[in-house]
């Protein structure tokens, strides 16, 4: 892997933010290396940053009179913006684990698969699920399972993989991030506040709701290197 990418992917998991040449560098490096799960986070994710960046860059003082805004109509673009991407982040978090699933296919544990599989449902859900999926296990499980709470992630992926699996991914470690990560104080405020609010923002009448562009670009951070951390996970558990 090149010496640049190396860099970022340091970066990423040590919960630093990076830029979007910098992530659009990771997503060739994703693409080449054939981690099609991975790169269609970090394509999600880059896309995300990026309108979130145009709106940022769009409705500052300079630009006032251009799109004859007032103050509070400016206020609001950003605010929306960051709504955007906070949706953005969780729905490219759940499209991650189900074609990751499908991605590691044979590297699962066995019987965390049977116990998945093993789960009744009715005839109108069966044909919903086979119209859209492949008959294949991984295939089933990825379509059934939801993955928009880190409790929904936490049930699927600890029996997929036979372990704790919040406890596992934060703790990987690579040559180049030596400290390890603790899923308590590292990730799991920041990922429930991000499910949290992107369930608001969904379900609710969140027009009074503001988030500035500091708290956006952290959860984003968040996002991002659990992910990488989770793929990193992957990679080793199925060797």
């Amino acid at each position: 892997m090149p010496r640049a990418i190396k860099a970022t992917l340091d970066k990423i998991m040590k919960g630093k933010q990076i830029g979007v040449e910098q992530l659009d560098d990771l997503l060739e490096g994703t693409q080449k290396n054939k981690f099609k799960a991975l790169a269609n986070f970090v394509s999600r994710m880059s896309l995300g940053l990026r309108m979130f960046t145009l709106a940022q860059v769009l409705t500052k003082p300079e630009h006032h009179a251009i799109f004859s805004l007032k103050v509070n109509e400016l206020e609001e673009t950003v605010t929306e913006a960051s709504k955007n991407l906070i949706v953005t982040c969780v729905s490219a978090i759940e499209v991650y684990f189900k074609e990751v699933i499908v991605e590691n296919a044979d590297g699962w544990n066995v019987i965390g698969y049977d116990k998945l599989l093993s789960e009744k449902i009715t005839l109108s859900e069966a044909y919903h699920l086979f119209k859209h999926t492949d008959v294949s296990r991984e295939a089933i499980v990825a379509e059934h399972y939801s993955f928009q709470s880190i409790e929904q992630i936490a049930s699927t992926m600890d029996t997929l993989t036979g372990s704790k699996f919040y406890d596992k991914v934060v703790q990987t470690t690579t040559k180049d991030v030596p400290k390890k990560g603790n899923w308590d104080t590292d990730y799991q405020p920041h990922l429930r506040e991000l499910f949290e609010l992107r369930n608001r923002i969904i379900h609710e009448n969140t027009s009074k709701l503001t988030i500035n562009g500091k708290k956006t670009l952290q959860l984003w951070t968040t996002a991002l290197s659990f992910i990488i951390r989770v793929h990193t996970y992957v990679q080793i558990f199925r060797v």
